[in-house]
């Protein structure tokens, strides 16, 4: 876990948010950043926010756990502790 969260954690700010994007070197939309994240520690995801959304299970957000994928209307992001994500979003 504390692998993933360094790893997303090392693109803030070095990574263009690009619309239906998955790479990590020419840009991301929220579930390609969050999908190129874990494939680096080989757990395949599926591609868009929704899919993911309904992957795995579910937990309560006080049982959430740094490295978690946490999903809200069409967006996802991974749970990096203390109540924070990292996560892909647009400039807007």
């Amino acid at each position: 876990r504390s692998a993933i969260v360094a790893y997303a954690e090392s693109f803030v700010g070095n990574l263009d948010y690009v619309y239906g994007g998955n790479s990590l070197s020419t840009g991301v939309d929220c579930s390609g950043f969050v999908q190129q994240i874990f494939a680096k520690y080989g757990v395949d995801l599926p591609r868009t926010s929704g899919e993911q959304g309904s992957s795995g299970r579910s937990v309560s957000s006080g049982d959430m756990k740094p490295g978690d994928i946490v999903y809200y209307s069409g967006h996802v992001a991974i749970y990096i502790g203390d109540g924070c994500v990292v996560h892909a979003s647009s400039p807007e």
